[in-house]
């Protein structure tokens, strides 16, 4: 047989799976001194590829050979990037398939290994451009729509990571396996996150259809019936993942957070998880806050304080997102307000408002108290800029100052597309996030003429309030009352210099609001230039759901909430603290 037919066969010996003949057939036509030069390459390409699956590191030196023979051929690129790929060689893969792509082989495939490698580089902006155009075909292969996703979602922008994940819901008829569960599981966490209340609970559903016992769908569906007031529903959803042979430590934090008549049972069991050295510590954490939340409520301070302390030890806070790394990000976001001459133009009405500030100050109660009046909306935590001016304003610094306006005008666009789709074309769109007031800068160069409003409370009522919580790691400074104390005062500092700045921030008394919330919420709807309606002030009998995680408290009346008693051993030390606290916002609210 020549070297040219033993080559056919090794392609027809791949085509069929038979890697270990195909392998032999390729050692044949290589045998063949008379076999040319072009298929001489061919040949050690496909030599590789048949060694690859069962020996990777014996399959590298055919396919590196048959790029030195034939370096412009993209196959022959795209082939040794998968033998590196398989060796794990991310950088040598990435730098092959890229090679592939500029020599004429942007073929799907090859464009989604590179993207592949380059996520697993951490070039996440890079993966999620070059999937762009493979997520928009008519038909959108699952690995890639999955990669797609969880790169959007890595990069912060979970509104655009569900437009891809939808491909990932399987059509009527599908077998549900394993990676159907996982996949539908990852919509479902995708759906919670931005506030899609209708298909977090449809998914939720059709996971425990699938399997009765699938607690982490309980706790989703337990979650949408919480947020849309339904606390009976989310009660029966918890306890249905709740039983003697079988108590998630997320489902029993979830319980605790949400009752405060805990069947005696789970309550046990939720303290004997807690303390137990084999339960994972972050499901220690959570059980522990949960219980300081729980005997809180009952009034019982020592025990409160006891469990917060465990919880808080076993958390690990990201200090990416502790008070000097959010200073970082003030600062950064300074510079890109001064680079805006038109932070605030006079005379228009606002289209976007942005509630800022310190978590558990009262902002999302006042988000739906604006967004119940008439031509306006509220898109929830929004929050898309945030991954570009919180978490990597580095990124945009690096950038000139016309590179940079170019892409704020990108995201302003994607931005206002976005809050489209959710908003429609209310009067006035209304946003909220916690970090955005570090970022209130970068916000306002981007979308100029937004409004700000800050509402203050009490620091002391609010580090406890935070102390007494589990928060998601990126509240970097949640696990101490000084350094909870310190972020209160770095959003006055931000408060004061976005001000100075000319940014129109207002700030809010939200114990003046909580006492007397008609006076203070006319004055918020004449500064917006919005008609008020007294009914925006009864949440009790809201029935539109709320896109915020503080959805069910919301809809309680307005009413002032007393400091608890039992606390004060915590602030022993922050007295001069709270003091110089205290004093700054009063200077802050009586300018207005």
């Amino acid at each position: 047989m020549s070297g040219g037919d033993s080559l056919d066969l090794a392609v027809a010996l791949l085509a069929s799976g038979d890697h270990p003949q195909a392998a032999q057939a390729c050692r044949d036509a290589l045998a063949d001194p008379s076999l040319e030069a072009p298929l001489r390459a061919e040949a050690s390409s496909l030599l590789g590829l048949a060694l690859l699956p069962s020996d990777p590191e014996a399959a590298l030196p055919p396919l590196r050979e048959a790029v030195a023979l034939d370096p412009a051929e993209p196959m022959f690129r795209f082939n040794l990037g998968q033998g590196l790929e398989k060796a794990e060689d991310w950088q040598g893969a990435y730098e092959q398939f890229g090679e592939a792509i500029a020599r004429g082989g942007g073929e799907p495939q090859v464009v989604f290994a590179h993207a592949r490698a380059a996520s697993r580089l951490g070039k996440h902006r890079e993966t999620a451009q070059a999937l762009a155009p493979l997520v928009a075909m008519d038909t959108v292969p699952r690995p890639v729509a999955r990669l797609q996703a969880t790169t959007l979602r890595t990069l912060g922008d979970n509104y655009e990571a569900l437009v891809a994940a939808q491909h990932l819901i399987p059509g009527a008829g599908a077998t549900f396996d394993e990676q159907v569960s996982e996949d539908l599981h990852f919509v479902l966490s995708l759906s919670l996150a931005v506030f899609e209340y209708n298909m977090a609970e449809a998914i939720a559903r059709n996971l425990i259809a699938a399997d009765p016992a699938d607690a982490r769908a309980a706790l989703a569906l337990a979650t949408v019936r919480h947020w849309r007031g339904d606390a009976r529903g989310a009660r029966t959803a918890l306890e249905s993942a709740l039983d003697d042979d079988n108590a998630p430590a997320p489902v029993l934090a979830s319980y605790l957070v949400r009752h405060d008549d805990a069947k005696a049972r789970l309550l046990a069991e939720a303290r004997r998880q807690a303390e137990d050295e084999d339960v994972p510590d972050g499901d220690r954490s959570a059980l522990h806050l949960a219980l300081a939340q729980y005997r809180s409520r009952e009034g019982d301070a020592g025990a409160a304080i006891a469990h917060a302390l465990k919880g808080h030890a076993l958390g690990v806070p990201d200090e990416h997102y502790g008070v000097a790394a959010l200073r970082e990000v003030f600062e950064a976001n300074v510079r890109f307000a001064r680079e805006n001459d038109e932070l605030s133009p006079s005379g228009e009405t606002p289209r976007l408002l942005y509630i800022v500030g310190m978590p558990r100050s009262g902002g999302s109660l006042v988000q739906s108290v604006l967004a119940a009046g008439p031509g306006c909306s509220s898109v929830g935590e929004r929050a898309a800029l945030l991954p570009y001016l919180v978490d990597d304003p580095d990124a945009l610094s690096a950038l000139s100052a016309e590179e940079r306006a170019a892409r704020f005008a990108q995201l302003r666009d994607a931005d206002l597309r976005g809050m489209a789709r959710q908003a429609g074309e209310a009067k006035l769109v209304v946003d909220k996030a916690p970090h955005a007031m570090f970022a209130a800068g970068g916000i306002a160069a981007i979308h100029p003429g937004a409004r700000f409003l800050c509402p203050l409370r009490d620091p002391q009522a609010i580090a406890l309030s935070i102390w007494l919580r589990r928060f998601p790691a990126r509240f970097g400074y949640a696990h101490a009352i000084g350094t909870i104390l310190d972020a209160v005062e770095l959003q006055l500092e931000a408060l004061e210099r976005w001000q100075s700045l000319g940014l129109d921030m207002r700030v809010l008394d939200f114990e003046a609001f909580a006492r007397d919330p008609e006076v203070e919420a006319r004055g918020l709807f004449e500064w917006l230039g919005l008609d008020f309606e007294p009914a925006c002030l009864e949440p009790e009998s809201r029935s539109q759901p709320v896109p915020t995680y503080s959805a069910a408290q919301v809809r309680q009346p307005i009413r002032p909430a007393p400091m608890p008693e039992g606390y004060s051993e915590l602030f022993a030390g922050h007295a001069a603290t709270l003091t110089r606290l205290r004093e700054r916002q009063e200077a802050l609210l009586a300018k207005g």
